[in-house]
């Protein structure tokens, strides 16, 4: 359990760490604007790995998967971008393209927006670390008959069939069990699944081996 909470929380720490790097930087270090945004990024970091804390105690402690959500009127479309935004330095780090198709369509939500987003980071995240190329994610927004949906596709490792039909339980590990041979899958992808059943939605995987895995998460429209 150790082994894989702490490997959680290696992306926001990065990521912190890509922008200490990035302000620190002789071209940056004199550029006000860029010294806020990078200061910005890392106090968004901060708060991502806070709520990842009290996400992982509440899995380990069997409190239900019952999460403290503060819902709010929000486009889908918005929480995306936001999201895309969060994960840059992270994508430029590992050479990695995201492409967004967003729907014109109102994709209005009600949702928490700092759990909803943290999935839909920990999901890009997942893609970029499952990959032995360059990654390339894709991020697709849609509306049917009331139904929200957001898919992530990566061209990454994929996974087995077998693996697919464990890989939402609470720590389990790709590849080989408990043994971290890959980082991610161990608390993420649970969270992912609970933050999405906290918003009456479903979540669905589909993946095949040296092909890549595509994501799909519905929610009710508001």
């Amino acid at each position: 359990f150790i082994n894989n909470m702490t490997h959680e929380f290696k992306t926001p720490i990065s990521t912190i760490s890509l922008a200490i790097d990035a302000i620190t930087h002789p071209k940056i270090i004199k550029n006000e604007n860029q010294i806020n945004h990078f200061a910005n990024v890392i106090r968004k970091e901060n708060t991502r790995m806070n709520q990842q804390i009290e996400s992982v105690l509440n899995t380990a402690l069997g409190e239900k998967n019952e999460l403290e959500l503060k819902f709010m009127s929000i486009d889908l479309n918005t929480i995306i971008q936001a999201a895309a935004e969060r994960m840059k330095l992270q994508l430029k780090a590992h050479n990695a393209i995201l492409k967004l198709h967003l729907s014109k369509k109102s994709l209005n939500v009600l949702v928490d927006n700092i759990h909803f987003q943290n999935a839909i980071c920990n999901l890009i995240d997942n893609a970029i670390k499952y990959n032995k190329e360059e990654p390339v994610v894709i991020l697709k927004t849609d509306l049917d008959k009331g139904v929200c949906m957001v898919s992530v596709s990566d061209n990454g490792i994929g996974m087995s069939h077998e693996t697919q039909k464990k890989v939402f339980e609470k720590f389990y590990r790709v590849e080989k069990g408990n043994i971290h041979t890959t980082k991610g899958f161990g608390i993420g992808l649970s969270y992912v699944k609970t933050v999405v059943a906290a918003h009456k939605g479903t979540i669905d995987l589909k993946s095949k081996l040296n092909k890549g895995t595509t994501v799909l998460i519905k929610i009710p429209q508001a």
